[in-house]
């Protein structure tokens, strides 16, 4: 009996040596005054980690926003400057390298389509230096980035609307879940893109 034991705890321990070890790959974001903003761990597609990180007056870090993504959904981040207004992103290294700052992982979107489910495009207009997001594959005649994800066309639970506000004096697109962030900040309502987890 004692033998067997042995044997077994032998094969449990191969085993457990013979598992492959997946690599993560960190990266780093800093802001000008060499703080650090942003954290970006990928293991793989379907395992990704961001973390945010902001500053009060005082340089003590004060918001800490973690955002992951798990191969049923992502997070769309929102980056915002006075000159371009709001821009949506599903890499945080992609606002952070435009010099845009971060205002937080703002909502989730499904990485697959199917059934009940819609296309949501990022898109620019190049006139008014306007990104915004739309339901529409032509971007309302705008240039199509990319499809950020997918949300749902129905209200359903766990889900959330998501709303596409404007405001005409900067002619900004504002994308939120929160609608009083379109009505404290002089946004107009413009249309419902779906429902988001």
């Amino acid at each position: 009996m004692r033998k067997l034991s042995k044997v077994l705890l032998n094969a449990m321990l191969l085993l457990a040596y013979s598992v492959p070890v997946r690599a993560e790959n960190l990266t780093y974001a800093y802001d000008a005054l060499g703080r650090l903003v942003g954290t970006v761990s990928v293991v793989s597609s379907a395992n990704i980690a961001t973390s945010i990180y902001s500053y009060d007056k005082a340089n003590n870090r004060s918001v800490v926003w973690v955002a992951k993504a798990d191969g049923i959904k992502r997070p769309v981040f929102r980056f915002f400057t006075v000159a371009r207004g709001h821009f949506y992103t599903i890499g945080f290294m992609e606002g952070h390298a435009g010099g845009l700052g971060a205002e937080g992982p703002t909502f989730n979107l499904y990485v697959s389509g199917g059934t009940g489910r819609q296309a949501l495009y990022r898109c620019y207009n190049a006139s008014s230096v306007d990104d915004f997001i739309s339901t529409s594959s032509s971007c309302e005649g705008q240039t199509v980035n990319s499809i950020l994800g997918y949300a749902s066309t129905a209200s359903g639970t766990g889900l959330t609307q998501l709303h596409r506000c404007y405001r005409t004096s900067d002619m900004d697109h504002l994308i939120t879940k929160n609608m009083s962030e379109c009505t404290n900040y002089g946004y107009t309502y413009e249309m419902s893109l779906g429902y988001v987890p």
